[in-house]
């Protein structure tokens, strides 16, 4: 019998531990490697995906500026605010050594540990072109709308998450319940901080939902300029209120606290806009004895849960913009450049009032020198100043004259300052949220009637203002420069700076002069591309004896002195009758902002872009 032995190869079934050992080794540096491609790829492509977007998001903001940039009109002014975000009294967020410096700089994240100063800048000219509210309408048709208008840039602010009520009927917390009243200075009570962009919150306090950089909104307000108008088509019924009626009619036609049955403040300037108390006699909606209806149609509004929200010394403060729910000022370009150039002789806005001692519960001062009314009664009257023939007198030579001027202009703005103090300092931003802080209401918060279906359609509407003006979310740092193109001729090649236009604005630098990892305050104080504009005069040309004035006002040289400059001045005093003396518009603005990535806050990304100002050049 024959017997076959099992070949070697036949009896192998099987790997070994070792070569099990070495496959495995070998597989998980493959894997390791793979995984490290596409790694880098997978990045790659997020980093290809956040820079597009980015990149997207700039190109819509360039159009934006831009189209409105090209209605501005030389009729009105052109106001640029330098600043570095700073605190209440002025103190600017800055990681440098300096003596002004009270805390690390702004934080763009709770990660980031450095900090730095930032600039926010603010930004309003006069535009002509087709401008309506955004508030939603109280009836169908009837819109606030004008062919002229105030544009504002400038980085907004929140108002502190507040839970907890500050009356049994939670009708005083701002937070939920945006208000024209409210002029968006601290968080509802005076004893807590001022919540500026920036400013980490005192221990024990709300936090402040402006701290962090990557939190901020770059804002585009616009403020409709319009005259109440003597005729205008009513709706026959408006919550129980009809036109036939005489009393009825008279709470819907347009007046001083109302331009289309929505809230208009009585001016450009805040502190023209008180409304004379005594002039709210009888009830709202009552015809007053002159036939001028003083009331806002929200007057006679039942929010729910009280809180004297209408009280006659609440139907006297202004209707703020820095409240962030009112886009409507009374007035037109022509007339508010009068009252500015007058105002500038006349006196600072303390003649009249001053937002700075505003109480943020109980606004109304307890006296004041003048009230809008008071105002215009003093405007028409050609024996007293202010009046319109004062403007003439203006002298930017004069120091007086600068200071008022800054003042008035920073009066303005829709975010609130006080001009007066030395420096300026910024008491509040306009307000924003991102979202409405009250989606929906009580059923049981209004009475079911119309005085009740008005207070909601009010309060619904002023939570939907509050973020119609949000235009660059996540903007980390916004600047305007501006420059008249010229070159400084007297560099030579190799320097830094050599051909490239001279811009003005804040001391600014581009580079890290010091080497130290980071562009800080003591870059931008160093040799910096970016400086200030000199007060000097000019002459145009060698041909024309005209002269103009380069409108420093005034002239500061603190790196962190916030700065203000305005274009658009005529100054009219202490000049031969020859000469047509006035403040050169810039040829070119430049805008830098920096945004942050969403989903990685740390990671910010720059863009700047150079706009041509249209009309006559300077």
């Amino acid at each position: 019998m024959t017997t076959s032995r099992p070949s070697r190869t036949a009896r192998r079934s099987a790997f070994t531990v070792v070569e099990l050992l070495v496959a495995i080794a070998v597989l998980a540096i493959i894997s390791v490697g793979l995984s490290v491609i596409f790694g880098t790829v997978g990045d790659a492509v997020t980093d290809g995906r956040r820079v597009s977007e980015l990149n997207r998001a700039a190109a819509r903001i360039e159009l934006q500026i831009r189209d409105d940039l090209s209605g501005l009109t030389r009729d009105g002014f052109l106001v640029i605010v330098n600043r570095y975000a700073s605190n209440d009294q002025g103190q600017v967020f800055s990681a440098d050594n300096f003596a002004d410096a009270i805390q690390p700089g702004v934080r763009v994240a709770p990660a980031d540990q450095q900090g730095r100063a930032r600039r926010t800048d603010e930004l309003m000219f006069f535009a002509r072109g087709e401008f309506q509210s955004k508030r939603p309408p109280l009836t169908p048709g009837i819109i606030a709308s004008s062919s002229e208008a105030s544009i504002y840039y400038g980085i907004g602010q929140r108002r502190p998450i507040n839970i907890l009520a500050d009356d049994p009927n939670n009708a005083r917390n701002l937070y939920f319940n945006p208000s024209p009243l409210d002029a968006n200075l601290r968080s509802d009570r005076l004893s807590r901080y001022a919540h500026l962009p920036g400013n980490p919150e005192p221990a024990g306090q709300l936090p402040n939902p402006n701290r962090f950089a990557s939190d901020w909104s770059l804002l585009r307000h616009v403020t409709v300029l319009a005259e109440p108008q003597i005729v205008r088509v009513l709706p026959a019924e408006a919550f129980g209120r009809r036109r036939t009626e005489l009393a009825d009619r008279t709470l819907m036609m347009d007046s001083a606290r109302q331009i289309a049955l929505q809230p208009a403040s009585r001016s450009i300037f805040n502190s023209l806009s008180w409304t004379d108390q005594a002039l709210f006699a009888g009830a709202p909606g009552s015809v007053p004895g002159d036939g001028i209806s003083r009331w806002w149609f929200g007057d006679i509004a039942n929010y729910g849960g009280g809180g004297g929200l209408t009280s006659p010394a609440d139907r006297s403060l202004p209707a703020w913009r820095s409240s962030g729910v009112v886009d409507i000022a009374q007035g037109d370009i022509l007339g508010i450049r009068r009252q500015l150039e007058s105002l500038a002789v006349f006196g600072p806005p303390s003649n009249y009032y001053a937002p700075r001692t505003v109480n943020v519960l109980s606004p109304r001062p307890a006296t004041f020198a003048q009230s809008a009314d008071g105002f215009r009664v003093q405007w028409l009257d050609q024996t007293t100043s202010p009046r319109p023939s004062d403007g003439r007198l203006l002298s930017l030579t004069n120091p007086l004259h600068r200071l008022n001027l800054r003042a008035w202009a920073l009066d303005m703005l829709p975010s609130l300052w006080d001009g007066e103090s030395n420096p300026p300092r910024k008491l509040a931003g306009v307000r924003y949220e991102e979202l409405p802080t009250r989606l929906s209401y009580e059923p049981t918060r209004f009475p079911s009637n119309d005085f009740g279906r008005l207070g909601r359609a009010v309060l619904e509407a002023n939570q939907e203002m509050l973020a119609s003006s949000v235009f660059v979310p996540r903007c980390t740092e916004f600047i305007v420069e501006w420059s008249y193109g010229y070159v400084d001729d007297t560099l030579a090649q190799g320097n830094p700076n050599f051909k490239r236009m001279l811009w003005y604005g804040l001391p600014r630098s581009d580079r890290d002069v010091n080497n130290n990892g980071r562009i800080d305050l003591q870059d931008h104080s160093a040799a910096a591309p970016v400086d200030r504009a000199a007060n000097r005069y000019i002459q145009r040309n060698t041909d024309e004896p005209r002269r103009e004035w380069i409108a420093m006002i005034p002239p500061d040289n603190s790196l962190t002195n916030p700065e203000i400059v305005v274009f658009g001045l005529t100054n009219a005093a202490n000049t031969p009758a020859n000469v047509n003396p006035v403040v050169p518009w810039p040829r070119f603005i430049r805008i830098t902002m920096s945004l942050a990535d969403p989903d990685n806050p740390t990671i910010e990304r720059t863009y700047q872009f150079v706009f041509s100002v249209p009309g006559e050049q300077g």
